[in-house]
C-alpha cells in the first residue's frame, strides 16, 4: 500500500475518531453568553453558590410525589440545602439538555435515559448576576414540572 493511501486511511480514522467523542455542551451565544461562567462557578465555589440563591425558594424534594404528599409548603432553604457540585454524568444514562426562555431565565433538565426520572433547575437573571430560583431535585419525570 502506497505510503499516501496509509496517510489518507489514518487521517481518516483519526476524523471518525475525532467525530465520535463527547463534546461537553457549547456555551450559549448572544445575551446569555455569560451564564456557561456563572454555571461552572456556581458549582465549584461553594460560598457563590449560596449567595446565588434567594433563599427560600420553590422546588420539590428528592422522590417525591406531589399526588401522595402535600407540598405546597415546601422550599429549599439554606437550612436544608445540600450543594451543587459539578455533574458528572453518564451520558449513557442522563440526558442534559438548557432551554433559554428570554434573554434572563434559562432551565435545565437531566432525564434519565428511560425518562422516568428527571431533575429541573430554573435560573434568572437579576439585574447583572444568575441565580438558582427553582429546584426539583430527582423525582419520577412527570413530578418535575
Amino acid at each position: 500500500m502506497p505510503i499516501y493511501s496509509k496517510l489518507l486511511l489514518a487521517a481518516l480514522a483519526l476524523l471518525v475518531v475525532a467525530a465520535c467523542k463527547r463534546r461537553a455542551p457549547a456555551a450559549p451565544e448572544g445575551p446569555i453568553s455569560d451564564f456557561a461562567t456563572f454555571y461552572e462557578r456556581f458549582h465549584r465555589d461553594s460560598l457563590y453558590q449560596m449567595e446565588h440563591i434567594p433563599f427560600p425558594i420553590d422546588g420539590l424534594p428528592t422522590f417525591s410525589d406531589k399526588e401522595d404528599e402535600d407540598l405546597s409548603g415546601f422550599r429549599w432553604t439554606a437550612e436544608n440545602w445540600k450543594l451543587h457540585r459539578p455533574l458528572n454524568l453518564n451520558q449513557d444514562e442522563f440526558k442534559q439538555s438548557f432551554d433559554a426562555i428570554g434573554e434572563n431565565l434559562m432551565v435545565e433538565s437531566i432525564i434519565h435515559r428511560n425518562g422516568s426520572f428527571a431533575t429541573m433547575r430554573r435560573f434568572a437573571r437579576m439585574g447583572d448576576e444568575w441565580y438558582l430560583i427553582y429546584y426539583a431535585a430527582m423525582n419520577p419525570a412527570k413530578t418535575t414540572q
